[in-house]
């Protein structure tokens, strides 16, 4: 079932808005814990990386806890997915990265940092599909 086929209640919009606002809440303070610690180092926004790399961890493993059927419903799904890693991992800031880093001819640092979020975000959601499938198996 589709979440548009959804009847959506008024306790799942709260816990939506909740963990919407924890992912983002998250998201703010992590990037600007890590990349108070390494900004120095690097031009990639590495805070920005981890929580892209992180939230693909999480997503592997909450997607395990889905297909899975470990009592998890759609609801549970959908809060977290969409609620807490769709606001803890929005894509929309590392594309913005990119295009600012090609706008302003830095092409080492465009295509570094497109690799990096992509691929590492691929594998990293992997490793948590294959911890959670152990774990459960």
């Amino acid at each position: 079932m589709g979440f548009l086929q959804m009847k959506v209640g008024k306790m799942f919009i709260v816990a939506l808005c909740i963990l919407g606002f924890a992912g983002v809440f998250f998201r703010f303070f992590g990037i600007n814990f890590i990349n108070s610690y390494l900004a120095p180092a690097t031009s990639i926004n590495m805070g920005l990386l981890f929580v892209n790399v992180f939230g693909s961890l999480l997503m592997g493993i909450v997607f395990v806890l889905k297909t899975k059927s470990v009592g998890a419903s759609e609801w549970a799904w959908l809060i977290v997915s969409v609620g807490f890693l769709g606001a803890f991992t929005t894509f929309s800031s590392y594309a913005l990265e990119v295009m600012k880093a090609l706008l302003s001819k830095q092409y080492l640092l465009a295509v570094n940092s497109f690799f990096l979020h992509n691929i590492l975000a691929l594998l990293f959601c992997f490793v948590g599909y294959w911890l959670a499938s152990k774990a459960i198996a």
